[in-house]
């Protein structure tokens, strides 16, 4: 989890962990999207919230008939319930 946006990352991060998903503390340097650079920071409030997402959470969000899992959609309601607060 990374971004500029440190009170919605902090949000989003306290959504997935209340829907039990792993959302850690601690981001190594390389991903924590903190460069105004970063095309997640390039928009109208100049900040933004990145999510990294390992591959086997991805393939946990689809199914085996290519249509997305109830773990697709618990994780977007945890997101979708972040930036609803804000």
């Amino acid at each position: 989890m990374g971004g500029l946006d440190t009170d919605l990352r902090d949000a989003v991060r306290e959504e997935l962990r209340a829907a039990d998903f792993t959302a850690p503390e601690e981001v190594p340097d390389g991903l924590k999207g903190e460069s105004p650079e970063n095309i997640t920071n390039r928009n109208a409030r100049d900040e933004g919230v990145q999510l990294e997402i390992t591959r086997a959470q991805r393939d946990a969000f689809i199914g085996d008939n290519g249509a997305p899992t109830s773990t697709f959609y618990d994780f977007t309601a945890a997101v979708e319930e972040a930036v609803a607060q804000r």
